[in-house]
Formats: C-alpha cells, structure tokens, sequence
C-alpha cells in the first residue's frame, strides 16, 4: 500500500515539473518574438562625420572617435579632457559643456567648431555626449566676398588717418559693414573695467529696443555674463544665432526682445577686450558663418580705429576740462556782488556744456529746500524764482540729493523725477527737453546742486557729459565756498570795525547820539531800512497780565520822530515778547502781517503805524 502511494506521488510530481516547463518554453518564445520585431535603430559612432566624446563622472572620458583625434592632433596622446582643454580656445566653455547641456562655438588650431553637449543617463551614472561639427576649414573661410571685407577695412582705415572723432568714426564703422552685411540694428560697445560692464557708445538702425533698454534701468549698461553682449564679454568669443528662439542656454537681457536674428563679437586688441560689435535682424537666419568670417576679418581694424578715436576724444576732453576749470576759476576774482558771481558763473560753465540753461541750487537746511541762485543764464529771473526742489527726509529727492552720483533725462516731461523735482513748470514755460543736476560737494557735505538743459546741437545727454559736468560742478563749489568764505570774512571785519567805532562814540558822547550812531552802524551791517533800541520798563498798571512795555529810544533809524515817539510794545504774560525778555535770544518774522501768532498781531498793527 505504501509502494502505491509513493508511486502514485512520484507521477504527480512528475507531470507538474512537465507541466511548468512547458510553460516557460512557451514564456520565452513569446518574448523573442516580442523582441525581435521591434523596430533596430542604427547607431554608429564610429562611422558618424561629426566628432563625438563621451565622458562620465567628473570629466573621466571614455570614449572619443576618430574625428576627435584626427582634430586634436593627439596620435598617441592619452585622451583625458585636461588634454582636450588645452588645445580648444577657450578652454573654460569646453569645460562647461561637460558640466551641463549647452552649445557653444569652439576653436582647435585654424578651425572653428559647432559643438553641443548633452546628458545620456546610464545604470552606471550619468554621462555627457559631446557632437563636435566643423563650420569651415580655412580654406573655406576665405571664400566668402573679400572685396567687401577691404571695402570696409579701407574705410574704417581712413577714419583712422583723418584722425576724427569718437562718434564719427562709431557711424562709419555701422554704417560700412551694413553696405556689405543686411540688418535692422547695430550697436558698438566700450568694456569699462571699473564696472564690470560694456556701455553702449554707437548705434545705428532701428534703435527703439536699445532706448528702451537704455531707460529699463543701469542706463543701458550691460553686466558681464548678462544677455548677448555680457555672455561675449563673459567668454570673449563670437555668438551667431539665426533663430535667437532656438537657443535656451543664452538669453536677451530684457524679456521683450523684438528681433529673430543676433551676431555679434568681441572687439580685441593685443588680447585686451575693448568692447563688442553687433548687429539684429527681424528675420529669421539673416546672418551666416560667412558674414561673421567678414566681421571677423573686419574686427580688428575696427578696434584699432574705436580706441584711437577714443584716445583722442579722452585727450580733447582733457583739455576742456582743463580750460574750463581755469574758466570757472577766473570768476574768483574780486567779485562784491554775488549776483554778478554767479551769472558769470552760471555763462561760463553753460557755454563750456553747450547747453541753453544752467544755473546752481543751494541747500537751505532750515527750509529742506534747494533753492535757485540768480540769475540763471538762458532763463528769466521770473520763472527761475519759482524753480526749488523740497529735499524733506525720507522723500524721493532727499535720496537723489544725498545718494545719487547724478541724474539726468533726455524726456523731461515723460520722466517720473519731473513732480519730484518742480521741473514740470519750469520745462512747459521755457520749453525744457532734457536736463541734468549734479551734486556739489566738499569732502563728505552736499552743499547744492548743478543743473544744466538743453543742448545747443539738439542730442542727448550720455556719461560723458555727466562726467565733464560733476567735474565742473566741483570746481563751482571751491568757486561759491571761497565767495562765502570771503563774504564772511568781510562782514566779520566790518563788525569788528562798527563796534569799535560804537566803543569809541560810547566815550564822551550823549545818549541821543549814542543811539544814533549804534542804529546807524547795525543798519549798515546788516542792510536793513529801520533800525532801532527799545527798553524795557515794568509797568505798574493793575493789569496783572501785562508785565512792563518796551520803549523805543529816540532816535530810530529809518523813522521820523514823530512816527517813533509813541512806538511801545506791551509785554503780555506768556507772550512771546515775555520769553525774549528773559530767556530767548531772539526773534524775528518774515511776514507781520499773515503771522498767525497774537501777540505778533497786536505788534503789527504797532509796526504799521511806523512803516514796518
């Protein structure tokens, strides 16, 4: 019974191991075939035209085709990427293209290369695949039209010989390479080391993009590594787009950027980057590989004409600089009169400027008020009377009075700063276009500031102008400090001499007379019409709120003396007069007659009757 059973289990086994074998045969058939009509894609790096490196890790390459090779010149040379680098300018893009995806525009030897890089994950890690194309060998480069690259090197030459300036030598440089090369817009930049940044310096074409990019803040200026012109600035290498939507890894500075098509590069003198070259387009693939070989073989000459001309600018404003400053610092000669000083101030550093208005605005602390000095060369005293701008802490003008290097806006009336600043009226009654204001300063202090509008050729005003202006306005302010310095000490001689005088009339002399001559003197000093001496006296009246009377003394100067015999003033308790009596050191009022004070009421009906 036993044996029964067990052979009886043993054929059970048996057919379900049969069983599931058969099952597994089937499995896999099923998969094969599953696989093998999937569709094989060819993939052949060996035999690909392009030149291909893959590299893993940190940079460990692992793997480079013949191309590469043949490229790079290494024959039997360990392929690692520190190899590679060092035959590739520039070197550091190289290295980036294997830290992340992006394209760039390489060159080994004579060659110029397209080259992107791209991310392949892998059960290993992750690996980088670089595709290397070449865009012309030498030979090719030299087929594009040389006759139009001499045309432009001739003219661009000639600027150079002919010695002319800045702006004209920027125009013929646009303007020549677009005989030869078709765009909408071009723009030159000048690399300036102490920010970090290319200002823009000629423009030609269709410029509405540039202004606005000009007033979206930093005027204009372009920050290394920022849009188009900072990535050339950044690598110092030429960047061709033919769609600049295709491209994700570089990008406009501003979000709106009209144009499909972008070339530019970078302006190079003995390796020293001066600055960019270029030039948009509203159409789609307007500029090619050949037209940046000609901007190439331009841009050399080019760089040679900017600097010489801007050389020579820098050396012509030099010497305005220097003439204008002797200018300015003639008008500290005996000058008495303070409004012939600055009207010849204000005419000297207006035609130094080329401008149609100028004029300075000092700072009155006790008002919070920077207030015009007449009289403004180029603006009637009517008008410029009512030209101040309130400076009150924490406003929008305090900060431009004690914070900004400058301000200037070559739309007046659309310009935000135009409420701020009072200009509105005064650029509607005289007809302000663009205007200017520079700070005055000695050491760390503000003292006032310069303001200039209008130039006389109609342009606009850009950095150089603001430079030449804060020069001048420095030397105004050693100009206006030593005229105070002097009106100071003027009137600080002519004090000691009145009392002095005062002392030797006290000796000897009547009272009356006394009066008379210390009225006299304090009239002078301080350029008044009426001058006077009242004492007080205490009253014995039963008024308890009336304290004593002030008396005036005879005589009184600038008044009759039948006008002063019964000029009192009643002391009232509490009143102002009270506390000048015994504690305060003064007091005085600009307008008696709106003072809103009482006991300066009751004073000016008194004062009325004399003439005061």
């Amino acid at each position: 019974m036993n044996l029964e059973l067990l052979l009886v289990g043993v054929g059970l086994a048996f057919i379900i191991w049969l069983w599931a074998f058969t099952n597994q045969v089937l499995n896999s058939r099923s998969r094969s075939r599953s696989v093998d009509t999937r569709r094989v894609v060819p993939v052949n790096l060996l035999n690909n035209t392009d030149g291909v490196i893959v590299a893993e890790g940190r940079g460990h390459v692992v793997y480079m085709n013949d191309r590469i090779r043949q490229w790079f010149n290494l024959n039997e040379v360990d392929a690692t990427l520190s190899v590679l680098a060092s035959r590739v300018q520039p070197a550091d893009i190289f290295h980036d293209l294997f830290a992340e995806e992006g394209r760039a525009t390489l060159r080994v030897g004579l060659s110029r290369f397209e080259a992107s890089s791209h991310i392949i994950p892998t059960t290993e890690g992750r690996r980088m695949v670089v595709f290397m194309q070449e865009i012309a060998s030498q030979g090719e480069a030299d087929e594009f039209d040389t006759s139009s690259a001499l045309i432009v090197v001739q003219e661009i030459s000639q600027t150079i010989t002919q010695g002319v300036d800045l702006d004209h030598t920027l125009n013929t440089i646009l303007n020549s390479i677009g005989r030869v090369i078709s765009y909408d817009a071009g723009e030159i930049t000048l690399w300036d080391p102490h920010s970090n940044g290319l200002r823009p310096i000629g423009r030609v074409g269709d410029t509405h993009y540039l202004k606005r990019h000009a007033s979206n803040g930093g005027n204009g200026k372009y920050v290394a590594g920022d849009g188009y012109t900072g990535w050339i600035a950044r690598y110092r290498q030429p960047l061709l787009l033919g769609n600049v939507r295709v491209r994700t890894d570089v990008q406009p500075q501003m979000e709106y950027f009209p144009y499909e098509s972008y070339i530019g590069l970078p302006l190079v003198i003995s390796d020293r980057f001066i600055g960019t070259l270029e030039l948009v387009s509203s159409h789609s693939y307007a500029f090619d590989h050949e037209d940046l070989a000609l901007l190439e073989s331009v841009a050399g000459q080019a760089a040679i004409a900017i600097e010489n001309a801007r050389l020579a600018t820098e050396q012509a404003n030099r010497l305005l600089q220097l003439t204008g400053l002797q200018s300015i610092a003639q008008t500290m000669g005996d000058q008495d009169d303070s409004r012939e000083l600055y009207q010849q101030l204000h005419d000297r550093i207006a035609r130094l400027m080329n401008v149609e208005v100028c004029g300075l605005l000092l700072f009155e602390p006790e008002n919070e008020v920077l207030a015009s000095q007449l009289p403004f060369f180029g603006a009637p005293d009517s008008v410029i009377s009512l030209f101040n701008i309130q400076v009150p802490a924490g406003s929008i003008t305090h900060h431009l009075w004690l914070e900004r290097e400058w301000w200037y806006s070559n739309d007046v009336l659309k310009d935000e700063m135009v409420g701020p600043l009072n200009m509105r009226g005064l650029a509607e009654a005289i007809g302000i276009r663009t205007a200017a204001l520079v700070p005055m300063s000695i050491g760390n202090s503000r003292i006032g500031m310069l303001f200039v509008a209008n130039k006389r050729d109609g342009g606009s005003f850009n950095d150089d102008d603001i430079r030449l202006l804060s020069i001048f306005a420095a030397q105004a302010t050693i100009v206006v400090e030593n005229a105070n310095l002097y009106e100071r000490e003027r009137r600080y001689i002519a004090e000691l001499a009145s009392l002095q005088e005062m002392t030797q009339v006290a000796h000897g002399s009547a009272v009356q007379n006394l009066i008379a001559q210390i009225t006299e003197r304090i009239a002078s000093l301080l350029q008044v019409e009426m001058c006077g001496i009242l004492l007080y006296d205490q009253d014995t009246s039963p008024d308890e709120d009336r304290l004593g009377v002030l008396i005036a003394q005879s005589p009184f100067h600038g008044v009759d003396e039948e006008s002063i015999r019964f000029y009192q003033i009643p002391v009232m308790r509490g009143s102002l007069f009270e506390r000048l009596q015994a504690d305060d050191d003064y007091w005085f009022s600009n307008d008696l007659a709106i003072d809103t004070r009482v006991e300066v009421s009751s004073f000016a009906q008194t004062a009325t009757l004399v003439g005061m």
